[in-house]
């Protein structure tokens, strides 16, 4: 039949009844153009049920007598939207509907793509404690955020808002990553000034490309998040290692602007430091005495006989080091001490013109030096001494003296003579 109209109308429409039935493996319904060029058709077999076009043509599909809504190309790519030739294997137009171009569902939530007038994007887990995975195997490549070339680290993330790249904790006292420069910020993130992510303080660590000085800062006060705030730099190092506190420009070392408090040296008295062969730097107490002769009657000098001299008085003694009643100095620790010694006496008479007074320095037991100073009857006389000794912790000195005028002799009272000494260096 030619230019003719079949229209087919059984009486039992009922879902199960056969209107049109083509019983055969193989091909079954046929629709060509007039000049058979072009035609779709079905196929059937036992594993399958084709749908298709029988000449090299697209497949489309459509609603409501309207153009193509969903086309099949002829390489296996399928565009989804209106007259779309895809240009994918999966080729998906803009779409209107509420929940985006693509709704993925889950049991709870949905992942959306080109979401809402705003064109978002949302990637969930389907349900609570659903997982993310991206690159999840060892040997797939880089992950690239605001860039197309990933290839100096498995995330590279060249996209940021002012100078911050990514935020930890958005909702609550997080953790900002920022360049320009670059630094790590506490409770903070920077777009054209330095914010507060919640209520409170600031702080961070930021490093100068230009000149290499790393510092650490924090804001002189509490902060309302998302307004501006001021920082001060707390603690700098510069690139040769020299460490600031309180300044940005350290000139040392250890450069310290203001004042420095060192609790393992607070104290009475402990006001030096030591540091030892291993470089640990500690307060001791200072080492030093100062001690005299109270009144004459102890300080009778028989003629000829070596007495220690009786410096029982003390003016002050660091460290409680020297004996008043043996007038005796014991060193604490080894080291390098200075002493000075100074002696007045009164010589009366003489029975000899060549008497001297002397004066013996003792470590331990052993004489370590001698002052001697001619007696010259009827005037005042003096013995100064002054020595720097090195001294083993336990090593005690003191001063005797002998004189050889042949009568007693007797020093001035009221600390007319003095002993001194302190430690000039620990060894």
């Amino acid at each position: 039949m030619f230019g003719q109209s079949i229209t087919l109308d059984p009486s039992n429409q009922g879902w199960f009844d056969n209107i049109v039935k083509i019983k055969n493996t193989g091909g079954g319904f046929e629709h060509r153009s007039d000049d058979a060029l072009t035609g779709i058709g079905t196929w059937v077999n036992a594993n399958y049920v084709y749908l298709r076009t029988i000449s090299n043509n697209n497949l489309s599909f459509a609603t409501n007598n309207g153009g193509p809504q969903m086309t099949l190309t002829t390489n296996g790519r399928l565009g989804i939207g209106s007259n779309l030739i895809p240009d994918g294997q999966l080729d998906v137009e803009r779409g209107t509907g509420t929940s985006g171009t693509a709704a993925f569902r889950g049991t709870q939530w949905i992942s959306h793509f080109n979401y809402s007038t705003a064109e978002d994007t949302y990637i969930r887990g389907g349900q609570n404690g659903s997982k993310v995975l991206i690159n999840d195997l060892v040997g797939l490549g880089n992950v690239g955020i605001g860039t197309a070339n990933p290839t100096k680290a498995f995330l590279v993330v060249d996209k940021k808002i002012g100078a911050t790249h990514a935020i930890f904790g958005e909702n609550t006292s997080g953790v900002s990553i920022e360049s320009s420069w670059p630094g790590i910020s506490f409770n903070g993130y920077y777009n054209g000034a330095r914010k507060p992510l919640s209520n409170g303080f600031v702080g961070g660590m930021a490093m100068n490309p230009s000149t290499g000085l790393i510092s650490i800062y924090n804001t002189f006060a509490s902060g309302t998040a998302g307004n501006n705030v001021t920082t001060q730099d707390l603690i700098t190092m510069d690139n040769f290692g020299k460490v600031g506190i309180g300044n940005s420009s350290p000139q040392a070392k250890l450069h310290v602007t203001g004042n420095m408090r060192v609790d393992n040296l607070a104290g009475s008295g402990k006001v030096q430091l030591y540091a030892d062969d291993q470089g640990t730097v500690s307060g001791v107490l200072p080492i030093a005495f100062s001690a005299y002769n109270s009144n004459n009657l102890a300080a009778n000098i028989a003629t000829g006989v070596e007495t220690t001299f009786p410096f029982a008085s003390e003016e002050y003694d660091l460290g409680g080091f020297y004996n008043n009643a043996t007038y005796e100095f014991s060193a604490p620790t080894n080291g390098i001490y200075h002493f000075d010694a100074f002696v007045k006496f009164g010589a009366v008479s003489s029975t000899t013109s060549s008497a001297v007074y002397s004066l013996y320095f003792y470590i331990d037991t052993a004489l370590s030096s001698v002052i001697e100073q001619p007696i010259f009857v009827g005037s005042f006389n003096t013995l100064n001494f002054s020595q720097d000794v090195k001294l083993n912790a336990g090593q005690k000195v003191k001063i005797r003296v002998i004189q050889t005028s042949g009568n007693t002799l007797q020093l001035l009272g009221g600390g007319s003579s003095k002993f001194t000494g302190h430690l000039a260096i620990r060894l």
